[in-house]
């Protein structure tokens, strides 16, 4: 962003629990909306790729996801994602 003329750049990282394991309420519910969220995402990109690309069966690829909510669901898994936020001030006209 420097090298195109921004200016104020800002950046903030952060950890995003994978579910609702952390002990602090604001964590935990940060790590429950995180925790849905990347269920519907690994949903959303599964299927085309296992069923057309791999040829798996919708019954294989649900197997796979149950396997995989399990452990996303896990609260004795302790993982988070990392988050970066970068943002700053457009360069002036």
């Amino acid at each position: 962003m420097d090298k195109v003329g921004f200016t104020s750049i800002v950046e903030t990282r952060f950890k995003w629990p994978s579910n609702c394991w952390p002990k602090d309420k604001k964590y935990k519910e940060l790590g429950a909306w995180n925790n849905e969220n990347t269920r519907l995402v690994f949903e959303a990109v599964t299927f085309a790729p296992l069923t057309r690309g791999l040829d798996w069966t919708i019954e294989e690829v649900n197997v796979l996801l149950a396997d995989v909510r399990k452990e996303l669901n896990d609260p004795n898994i302790h993982a988070y994602w990392p988050i970066c936020s970068v943002y700053g001030r457009k360069p002036e006209v």
